[in-house]
């Protein structure tokens, strides 16, 4: 049960997309990351009026990365970023035209890492509002309802 509707959810996250988006996330080793970033994805098509080639090529290229880094999404550094981008680079000898920069400033400054870690954040933060604030309310309400009593 739990399988098929982390299928749907990886459906709904990759509908429109080329199919090898769907497969490639749907094979993540690291399911937890799989989950996020089809969240991201959904969250994403609802919120920019972009293309599906445009969120196809912002899947795979997240997919990448997590897979390049290898480690869960909530648990990156900044440090780990760095290294990934550090890869990236390419020698002159391989790239006397300076091609790969153009790619790395696509994924470094305004690219789908940097929106996804946004997403990231804020939905934690988020989380972590709901809860403070359910445990603000919940110790004024008791200190609410006890003093009455006195």
């Amino acid at each position: 049960m739990q399988k098929s509707l982390q299928r749907d959810k990886f459906g709904v996250a990759t509908e429109g997309m080329q199919r090898e988006c769907y497969n490639r996330l749907v094979s993540m080793k690291n399911k937890e990351n799989a989950r996020i970033i089809a969240d991201y994805l959904i969250a994403y098509k609802s919120e920019t009026d972009t293309t599906d080639w445009t969120r196809a090529i912002n899947c795979l290229n997240i997919i990448r990365f997590t897979e390049g880094v290898n480690k869960s999404l909530k648990a990156i550094t900044r440090d780990d970023i760095q290294q990934y981008f550090n890869r990236l680079r390419k020698p002159e000898d391989d790239d006397s035209k300076h091609k790969w920069k153009g790619t790395w400033n696509l994924l470094r400054i305004r690219g789908p890492i940097v929106l996804l870690f946004l997403f990231l954040f804020l939905s934690l933060l988020l989380l972590w509002l709901s809860e403070a604030s359910l445990q603000f309310f919940s110790f004024v309400s008791y200190r609410y309802f006890f003093s009455k009593g006195n």
